[in-house]
This record gives structure tokens, sequence and C-alpha cells, in this order.
């Protein structure tokens, strides 16, 4: 064994227990990134149709509204606003209805760092519903930072049938 050879084999076994010790920190260091990017990111707003209750009369009809959102980098407020859209037998497109407590902006209160809006419709009359809802969230001078539009699933509302209704003793 030459000494160039004698100068690697002692650098070799000094280095070993280093290589060991790092190795498994290394893999873990892997295994983390790999779940990381496999585990999906939670949204940073969902607007969700909670209930569809199509029993009864319209005046007991009615669809609820979940909308969630959580701050974004830059933004220090959140809003939102949600509309409905209708569509009626026959028509092909959806078109937007005015509905009590709806289409204007609410605000979280500031130091809010997840925001949830629940907002409730009654009264409906035969048709497809859906919720359209905006969000978007400001920075501490009022500007936007980021916009966002989300539709619910829908909510059919069948016609009440002629015969139907309370039978005679």
């Amino acid at each position: 064994m030459t000494a160039i050879d004698r100068v690697r084999a002692l650098a070799l076994a000094a280095c070993l227990p280093v290589c060991l010790w790092a190795a498994p920190a290394a893999a873990s260091t892997v295994r983390r990134a790999r779940a990381l990017a496999t585990t999906p990111a939670q949204p940073i707003a969902t607007a969700t149709l909670t209930q569809c209750v199509t029993t009864g009369a319209e005046s007991e009809r009615s669809l609820t509204v979940a909308a969630q959102m959580t701050l974004v980098a830059g933004s220090s407020r959140m809003q939102t606003r949600t509309y409905l859209v209708q569509r009626r037998s026959g028509e092909t497109q959806f078109r937007m209805i005015s509905a009590p407590g709806l289409g204007a902006w609410l605000e979280a209160e500031a130091g809010v760092k997840t925001y949830k809006d629940l907002r409730q419709v009654t009264n409906l009359a035969p048709a497809v519903y859906r919720a359209v809802v905006d969000f978007r969230w400001l920075n501490a001078h009022s500007h936007v930072v980021k916009r966002l539009q989300l539709d619910t699933s829908k909510c059919a509302q069948p016609a009440v049938s002629a015969t139907a209704g309370p039978s005679a003793p």
C-alpha cells in the first residue's frame, strides 16, 4: 500500500461516522419534501352550498351558503360579497336575482385570520339556484391585494304539483 492509498483510507475512515450520521437526516429531509409536495395545499377561500331545502311550500324552501377565507400575504383585511343566480325551466343561462341580505360587501373585523360568513335565502320559487361569492383581500391602505370568485354547487327547487296539498278527509 502506497502512502497515497494510506491517506485515502484514513480520510475515508475519518469521514465514515459523519457520513453515516448525516445519511438518515438527508433521507428524512427527502421524505419530508416529498410529503409536502404531495400534500394538497389548503384553499385560501371556499364557497359551499351547505343546505338545500326543497320540500313544502315556496315560503319554506331555502338554501344556505357558507363562505370562508384566510388571510394571504400582504393583506390585513378580508371581505366577501354573495349573490344569488337563478335558472328557470326552459332557460339556458343563470341570471342574477336580488335577495334580502345579499349583494353588499361584508368585512371581517381587524385581526381575524379566518373569516366565515353564513347566508340563508328563503322563499325560493321553482328553479335551479347557485350562489356566487366574491372574495377580496385588502392591505392596510385599503388596496386590493387579491380577488377571487367562486360558485357553489346547484340547488334545484322543483315545481310544486297543482294536485299536491292537503288531502280532504
